[in-house]
């Protein structure tokens, strides 16, 4: 899923917490969940700032009572020059080994292609 398209808040306070604060625990490469909020949920900033996407990967990820997070992507759409920049990546220990960082990033790669060739 990714939460630019859904605006699934839940969803992202969830993966926020269970799994991007536990994997990046330097407060110094952490980034506030109202920041990701803004950048995805708000109208679009105009050129030259960039798109955030959010992937998410996991099980029943629409329904927040029986959900379980997989890993997660955060990338970046730098739309004048068509390139992207990847800022975070974590799959979930019990999740490790199944190709699920391949599956994001195939995705991702998938989206820029598309938003970049319009």
């Amino acid at each position: 899923i990714d939460l630019r398209d859904t605006r699934d808040f839940g969803l992202l306070e969830q993966v926020y917490h269970d799994l991007y604060l536990v994997c990046f625990t330097d407060p110094d490469e952490q980034e506030d969940l109202e920041q990701y909020c803004s950048r995805l949920f708000d109208p679009q900033m105009p050129i030259p700032q960039p798109e955030t996407h959010f992937l998410v990967a996991g099980e029943n990820l629409t329904d927040p009572e029986s959900r379980a997070i997989g890993g997660f992507m955060i990338f970046e759409l730098y739309r004048e020059s068509s390139c992207g920049l990847l800022t975070y990546i974590a799959v979930s220990p019990i999740m490790r080994g199944r190709g699920l960082g391949r599956k994001l990033m195939r995705k991702a790669i998938e989206i820029l292609k598309t938003r970049c060739t319009g």
